[in-house]
């Protein structure tokens, strides 16, 4: 590698809004304030199609199979076009002000297009018939995408909030994440169902519901975990009713993710993994935030490690080797 440029500098007479490369890296995309998206070969340069919209282009993205590229655009529209030829697929999308952003779905059969007119929206890609509703903020959006089963999709507004909406009906699945600085993001793993929100100086990772109808059992559920609550303002629930449904649950053959999460639930906290998602055990990542050695990682391993003699052991011995490491510095 020598880091040499390989091809000639594209040329506009305005701005560069955004670039991307397909996964089979035979196509870079550029969009510009020239009121074009271009098609390049990313190694000699050479401009493949040129992509007209109405106004400049500000989102400019491929399928995951690379076959077509999706543009959205300051015209109020966002097109789908074929790589290999350059062609227009189908009807634009179109909402009432410029669309900031533009989505495939994993799939390619959806999209998503962000919009200034404070709404995003889900469309079939083959058809251009709207899917859902218009999924409402109180400002401009900046972007949005969907999850990697494609049946949710979070949208990004102005108005300092992240929501996350079914793919499907367009109903809100869950409260606003609502933040207090413009430096934040957003994006949902490629494997599970889990959504990855920056702010500020933080960032978390949070468990997404499942999409599928919830099972009977759940409501039963929900009211002997409420019960557990000092809170509580209810009598004990049926406790051979609940242990039937642990057994049941824990003897369970079934993968679907509401089973796996009341399988989470009536683990020992010593077996739970750190989400009814996640791969990842309880005693692995209390191992993790002891290597990382912060006084924030020891602290927070302290937090959630409480109920474990054995992890506090070493957390404790962790956290004087590193007070004393301090002291002696200064």
């Amino acid at each position: 590698m020598t880091g040499e440029v390989l091809s000639p500098k594209p040329a506009y007479h305005d701005d560069i809004n955004v670039v991307a490369f397909s996964n089979d890296g035979k196509h870079a995309l550029i969009g510009t304030n020239d009121d074009i998206a271009d098609l390049l070969d990313p190694i000699t340069g050479k401009r493949l199609h040129r992509l007209p919209q109405g106004n400049a282009v500000f989102s400019a993205t491929f399928s995951q199979d690379s076959r077509f590229a999706l543009t959205g655009s300051e015209d109020h529209t966002a097109k789908i076009w074929d790589t290999n030829t350059g062609v227009q697929q189908g009807s634009a999308f179109t909402q009432t002000a410029p669309i900031s952003d533009a989505e495939f779905s994993p799939d390619a059969t959806r999209v998503l297009t962000s919009s200034y007119d404070h709404t995003a929206r889900v469309w079939d890609a083959h058809t251009g018939q709207a899917l859902t509703h218009l999924l409402q903020h109180s400002a401009p959006l900046i972007d949005g995408g969907f999850s990697s089963d494609a049946s949710l999709v979070f949208t990004r507004g102005r108005d300092l909030s992240i929501r996350v909406w079914s793919a499907v009906t367009g109903e809100a699945v869950m409260l606003p994440i609502h933040y207090t600085t413009n430096l934040n993001g957003a994006q949902f793993s490629p494997t599970d169902p889990v959504l990855l929100v920056t702010i500020g100086s933080t960032a978390e990772i949070l468990d997404m519901p499942p999409s599928d109808l919830a099972p009977g059992w759940l409501a039963d559920l929900a009211e002997f975990s409420g019960s557990r609550s000092r809170f509580a303002q209810f009598g004990p629930p049926d406790s051979s009713g609940i242990e039937k449904l642990r057994a049941n649950l824990l003897a369970s053959q079934a993968d679907d993710l509401w089973t796996r999460f009341g399988k989470w639930y009536f683990l020992a906290p010593s077996q739970r993994a750190v989400s009814p998602w996640s791969k990842l055990s309880m005693e692995q990542y209390i191992d993790q935030l002891i290597a990382s050695n912060t006084k924030e990682s020891l602290s927070y391993a302290r937090k959630i490690a409480f109920e474990h003699p054995a992890w506090m052991v070493k957390i404790d011995a962790a956290q004087k080797a590193l007070s004393a490491r301090i002291s002696l510095t200064h």
